[in-house]
């Protein structure tokens, strides 16, 4: 009886990490390695077993040249094209002429703007600007229509 109280508690004290939306909770029952420190609530992971997990994963990839990769594995693009494009830009926007912020942090990040047909890079806009575009289908004729419609 006694190891099904223990199972109820353990439980009862998960379902309170829960409750109270808690990171970790504690436990008396060991880990497969023998560790009693609290555990993980997402994936009931125990914390010791974790350092040592980290111990031997390779160091993360600099978020800059995670970019560079992913750049030139879209775009044919490397880092310094998008720097050299960047600084050909004055660090605004081709169309709403607005300067650009740093990526990733809002609206005013620079975003590649491309053909969808040839993949051709045409510049940097901001994401309003990419927004745009991406609404009137990149149709010149629509955008046109648009501009007599808001000169009207």
């Amino acid at each position: 009886m006694l190891g099904g109280d223990r199972n109820r508690s353990i439980i009862w004290i998960e379902k309170t990490a829960i409750a109270q939306k808690a990171k970790y909770y504690t436990s008396n029952k060991p880990c497969l390695r023998g560790h009693t420190s609290p555990r993980l609530l997402s994936g009931n992971k125990c914390l010791e077993c974790e350092k040592e997990r980290n111990k031997t994963r390779p160091p993360k990839i600099d978020p800059t040249k995670r970019y560079g990769r992913a750049i030139k594995h879209k775009y044919g693009l490397t880092i310094e094209q998008y720097n050299a494009l960047l600084l050909a830009q004055n660090n605004c926007c081709r169309i709403c002429i607005r300067p650009f912020t740093e990526r990733g942090s809002n609206n005013d990040a620079p975003v590649i703007d491309h053909c969808h047909t040839t993949n051709k890079i045409r510049g940097l806009i901001c994401h309003r600007c990419n927004k745009g575009l991406g609404a009137f289908e990149d149709n010149v004729q629509i955008l046109y229509n648009a501009i007599s419609y808001l000169q009207s």
